[in-house]
């Protein structure tokens, strides 16, 4: 009888090399005797002529094997380690069959690992600074403010999930009337971000909230115009 346990020391959970069946007569080795393994798993079936034996081998595969991506292919070793430590995360990897259901599996185990949050905090920012391209009044003074609304889309792939992701915000200043020099004034800005991933439960949601300050120079000469802010 073949028997398969869960080895802690190298994260298998099946670290195996048994005999499942002895027939003397039996050469070559059938692979159908090993039913149906788990895709996280290579398997491997071997004979012993002289002694009349089949044995049957499964290690656990690599990253590299699995053709895990780089931004996920990190955790690899640390999620099969916290999966020896619950019997229902260990069955659930147990039972996939196939490389889509253990790579979907495998995503939800890990954080978000997409570059979402900072494409969105990246395209908030500009659109902070926006405004400031748009002013061509050469005269200045006064206050003005602006609203700013942003969407984003990643398609991913089934290996590194896309995302979904909104941004809705105001932003607004005080300036002072134009001099030689051009026009000084203060800008204020703040938005509310929201990242809706892929393929995950509504409770992976990414919310963020920004704030920006800060003091800027701007001049119009024309069809000419420049600015430069600090923040």
């Amino acid at each position: 009888m073949a028997w398969c346990a869960w080895n802690a020391a190298t994260s298998n959970a099946f670290d195996c090399e048994q005999v499942i069946a002895s027939k003397s007569d039996r050469d070559v080795a059938d692979t159908s005797l090993l039913g149906q393994v788990p895709f996280l798993y290579n398997s491997s079936l071997s004979t012993d002529a002289a002694a009349g034996t089949i044995n049957a081998t499964l290690t656990r595969k690599t990253a590299a094997e699995l053709a895990l991506p780089a931004t996920t292919a990190g955790g690899y070793d640390a999620v099969i380690r916290a999966a020896n430590k619950d019997v229902g995360l260990r069955g659930a990897l147990l039972a996939q069959t196939g490389r889509p259901g253990l790579i979907s599996l495998y995503n939800q185990l890990l954080p978000n690992h997409s570059s979402s949050i900072f494409d969105t905090a990246a395209a908030a920012t500009q659109a902070f600074a926006q405004p400031l391209d748009d002013r061509q009044d050469p005269r200045g003074g006064g206050f003005w403010l602006q609203e700013t609304n942003l969407g984003l889309f990643s398609s991913g792939s089934d290996d590194d999930p896309g995302y979904k992701a909104f941004s809705f915000g105001l932003v607004g200043g005080y300036e002072l009337p134009a001099t030689a020099l051009g026009i000084l004034g203060v800008t204020v800005g703040g938005a509310a971000n929201t990242i809706y991933p892929d393929n995950v439960v509504s409770s992976a949601d990414l919310h963020s909230s920004m704030m920006e300050a800060g003091i800027y120079w701007r001049a119009s000469r024309g069809g000419f115009s420049a600015n430069a802010e600090l923040v």
